[in-house]
């Protein structure tokens, strides 16, 4: 009967071992299931994160662009408020110059003495008086032309 006895201790033994083979392999796999969870959660975690970050920074640039938008824009009603300012000067100027400018005729000059192209030398009387005679002759040639010949019209010329 001790043999018996020795006999179920062995097996009551191997069948505690076995189970706690089991269990600690049982155990293991939670270990590694939980540990699996564990870095998936990590790496959830840091996507969260990396697109909390990316929105704020969208939001930031969002911002920024706004305000650089906001700033063309005033500084164009700046502009367009200057422009107008000046415009409303010109147009009280011009209601005040215009009407005293009613007689006046501007006209431009038919001859032009230019002695500056001689390298800057000194211009004496004579040259001056030169010009001026060269003028007068001119004049008169234009005069005796014109008297001399008869006026060509559109309708004669072919």
């Amino acid at each position: 009967m001790l043999a018996l006895v020795q006999e179920e201790q062995k097996i009551q033994l191997a069948q505690k071992a076995k189970d706690l083979a089991i269990v600690e392999a049982e155990t293991k796999v939670q270990l590694a299931q939980k540990s699996e969870e564990l870095a998936l959660a990590q790496e959830d975690h840091k996507i969260q994160q990396a697109k909390f970050e990316s929105a704020q920074f969208e939001a930031k640039i969002f911002r920024e662009k706004g305000l650089a938008e906001a700033d063309v824009l005033k500084a164009k009603y700046a502009a367009r408020i200057s422009e107008m300012y000046i415009a409303e000067i010109q147009k009280e100027i011009a209601a005040i110059i215009y009407p005293n400018l009613k007689g006046v005729n501007v006209t431009m000059p038919r001859n032009i003495v230019n002695l500056g192209g001689q390298d800057n030398k000194l211009q004496t009387n004579l040259d001056v008086l030169s010009s001026f005679a060269t003028i007068g002759v001119m004049e008169g040639l234009e005069k005796k032309a014109l008297d001399q010949s008869p006026l060509i019209t559109q309708s004669d010329s072919p």
